[in-house]
């Protein structure tokens, strides 16, 4: 899959950056201005759905150091969504199918894994004196891959937002929510007691 998007990886989490996922979808407010709007308007959290840093810019008088933010995955799917262009569709659709692809190969590796540790390996040599410590060692490697593998953080696969959210993301008010419920074109569930929509079938109503 071509990298329309970087997605950096540190400590099994991932993360992108704010200012080239702003250039990816064109739009033509101040970088600053853009990320100040969608964070105030949408309610994202910083250290929750984002994480700001220093960069020093590389000046030939030196300058003042800009501040950069890392979004989540999630966060930045949504922006994507929300921005309302091809370029946002097409931002929106890399990041879901990016997901996918974590999600089927973090599977296999678990399957082959799971195989190799499990079941007997014919290609195997068979366990002697002589090779005993390098069997050990092979067999202590394959428990740490799945532990490691195990261990590493899961991506939602399902996001719930409010009828104030969701009627914001879709540009309708609340009482068209409660007309699409009745007609079970965007239904709710209750989540915690409080009514919520799932992303996935705002998203298809977007598309």
């Amino acid at each position: 899959m071509n990298e329309l998007i970087k997605i950096t990886e540190q400590n099994g989490k991932k993360a992108v950056n704010a200012r080239e996922l702003h250039a990816f979808l064109e739009n033509g407010k101040q970088f600053v201005d853009w990320f100040n709007n969608r964070v105030q308007k949408y309610n994202f959290v910083e250290n929750v759905d984002y994480v700001s840093f220093s960069l020093i810019s590389e000046k030939p008088q030196g300058g003042r150091p800009s501040i950069e933010y890392a979004l989540t995955v999630n966060m930045a799917k949504e922006l994507s969504m929300v921005e309302g262009n091809e370029k946002g569709k097409q931002a929106r659709r890399y990041f879901i199918a990016r997901e996918e692809q974590a999600i089927m190969l973090l599977s296999r590796q678990l399957k082959q894994a799971e195989e190799r540790t499990v079941m007997p390996d014919a290609r195997r040599k068979p366990i002697t004196f002589d090779n005993l410590p390098a069997a050990v060692g092979q067999l202590l490697d394959e428990v740490n891959l799945i532990q490691k593998l195990l261990a590493r953080p899961a991506e939602p696969v399902e996001t719930y937002l409010s009828p104030q959210k969701t009627a914001e993301l879709l540009d309708v008010n609340k009482s068209t929510l409660w007309r699409w419920n009745k007609r079970n074109y965007l239904t709710h569930i209750q989540v915690g007691g409080k009514r919520r929509y799932k992303m996935s079938d705002i998203q298809k109503i977007l598309s």
